[in-house]
């Protein structure tokens, strides 16, 4: 009998056991159902996300170099003025300017420019024919940084700059004797290309911000510009257009509606000495600062290369916080929280079954084996009764 009631406490245990084991295996397997559903569902939507970035991006390097390269249909327009007259005069350069809404389609460009070029030699009778031309007081001028003294065996010389009255530092100027310009300058003129300068500093631009000048080549009609000393010979001069970076691409930070930051490079490497301009409309930090780290801080980031006037620049496009308070979704949290809520209530009516079903058969084993005793103490009174009747019948 102590057997049977030992053996029963053991089948109890090891049902309590089993209800555990299997309690536990659904609530680690719902908790790996839920875990992998989290993963799915905000992979997915980072994945939307990241589409969306990229669309936006997109449009960020289409809108900056499209705004980068504006001031080329104006000077193509100049270009044009010059193709079909023999002599373009001041009132003639002037009228076009005017015509062209400068402030309405060439935001951030200071205006539309020729400079002429001038052998060394032929100096004074260009100034004497400019002063003839409207402008008495017109005299040639060196621009600050460059060399006191060029001995270039031609000059480059600022004839007509439109509007002049906000220009006027600026008629004379000898862009010919300033490194920068003039590595651009005769860049275009051997290859007869538009063309950008490297990051300079505006002559016009009181607050000195990056800038650089566009630059297209104007050459003699009819002759053979098939390689760069042909073209080197014909060349009369340099139309040019000045811009301001940060003018230039307002507009295109506005579009992008808070959803984007971008910072725009003038070369490689990306740090602080070759940014010229951030979203916001900074310049590039004094020499010395920092690497920007802008993109460090954000969910998403791009570089992209942007090509203007024969060059590659660089653009580097965040996701703003508005942007990722966008991006964001309680999703993959509730299906989380209700997942591992669904794993624990699953395991708890296992237990709660399984605990049920040992108790149960617990009782019923013990229940059994009281019945058992029971039967053994009454048979056991059976078989004595029975053994003294006989007893006294003897």
């Amino acid at each position: 009998m102590t057997r049977q009631l030992v053996s029963s406490d053991s089948q109890s245990i090891r049902s309590q056991r089993v209800a555990v084991a299997m309690a536990g295996l659904a609530l680690v397997l719902g908790l790996l159902v839920t875990g992998g559903g989290v993963f799915w569902v905000n992979n997915t939507l980072q994945s939307q996300a990241r589409e969306r970035f990229d669309r936006l991006a997109d449009r960020v390097q289409i809108d900056v170099q499209d705004r980068l390269n504006a001031p080329l249909r104006g000077l193509r327009g100049a270009a044009g003025v010059y193709a079909a007259s023999n002599s373009v005069e001041r009132a003639e350069f002037r009228a076009y300017v005017q015509f062209s809404q400068l402030a309405r389609d060439f935001p951030g460009v200071r205006g539309f420019g020729f400079m002429a070029r001038v052998l060394r030699e032929d100096l004074d009778g260009f100034v004497a024919a400019e002063r003839a031309d409207e402008e008495p007081a017109f005299a040639i001028r060196t621009m600050s940084g460059a060399p006191t003294a060029s001995h270039a065996p031609d000059l480059y010389v600022v004839k007509f700059m439109e509007p002049q009255a906000r220009n006027q530092a600026v008629l004379g100027l000898d862009a010919g004797a300033e490194p920068v310009r003039r590595e651009a300058i005769e860049r275009a003129v051997a290859t007869g290309e538009p063309t950008l300068t490297r990051r300079t500093t505006l002559v016009q631009d009181q607050q000195q911000n990056p800038g650089w000048v566009y630059l297209l080549p104007v050459y003699r009609a009819g002759g053979d510009l098939s390689t760069p000393a042909q073209r080197q010979a014909l060349v009369i001069g340099v139309l040019f257009a000045p811009m301001v970076v940060s003018e230039v691409l307002q507009r295109a930070a506005e579009a992008t509606q808070g959803q984007a930051a971008f910072e725009l490079f003038d070369a490689e490497p990306l740090n602080a000495q070759t940014l010229v301009y951030t979203l916001n409309g900074q310049p590039a930090a004094a020499p010395g600062d920092p690497v920007p780290t802008l993109d460090a801080r954000r969910l998403f980031s791009s570089s992209r290369s942007v090509s203007a006037g024969g060059r590659t620049l660089s653009l580097r496009v965040s996701s703003t916080p508005a942007f990722e308070a966008e991006a964001a979704s309680l999703l993959p949290a509730l299906l989380g929280l209700g997942g591992v809520l669904s794993s624990l209530l699953l395991a708890l009516c296992i237990w709660l079954l399984g605990s049920s079903r040992a108790r149960a058969l617990s009782v019923a084993q013990r229940m059994t084996l009281d019945l058992a005793h029971e039967q053994q103490r009454l048979l056991s009174i059976v078989e004595g009764t029975n053994a003294y009747s006989a007893e006294r019948e003897r």
